[in-house]
């Protein structure tokens, strides 16, 4: 299934998602809003769903953003398209207030992998934007 391992289903659909790291003195908290632009047929609920399953991916970034900078945060806004066939095309960061590039560019990385479920209707493009929020947790 789609599951995500060690998470029960309350947990992903609190808005925080926090994973503790083994040995971390801090953590990563990545605040998923829920609001977010989204453009074309899919469905934004199919989206957030999909976003907030693999939000620990992106903690991995912060994480290790944090090893190098310990107050390592901030909003950033990324942009991406999605084609009929659910892959993701030209992850970019349109905003960013977190100061580090390698953790934008190990963010952009992860999407650019990532594969939506393809939408209803055949032929479906959309284009998102949506607001990553991280907090260093002590």
């Amino acid at each position: 299934g789609m599951g995500v391992a060690g998470l029960s289903k309350t947990e992903l659909s609190e808005e925080n998602v926090n994973v503790k790291f083994k040995k971390a003195k801090r953590s990563s908290k990545i605040i998923s809003s829920g609001k977010f632009d989204v453009s074309g047929g899919y469905s934004g609920k199919i989206i957030r769903q999909y976003i907030r399953k693999n939000l620990r991916q992106l903690q991995w970034c912060h994480q290790k953003a944090i090893q190098k900078n310990p107050n390592v945060g901030g909003k950033v806004v990324i942009k991406w398209i999605i084609m009929p066939t659910g892959k993701v095309l030209k992850p970019s960061v349109v905003r960013s207030t977190v100061g580090s590039k390698q953790l934008e560019e190990c963010l952009v990385s992860k999407i650019r992998l990532w594969n939506f479920p393809k939408p209803k209707r055949a032929g479906t493009t959309a284009v998102v934007k949506y607001p990553f929020i991280f907090k260093v947790v002590k």
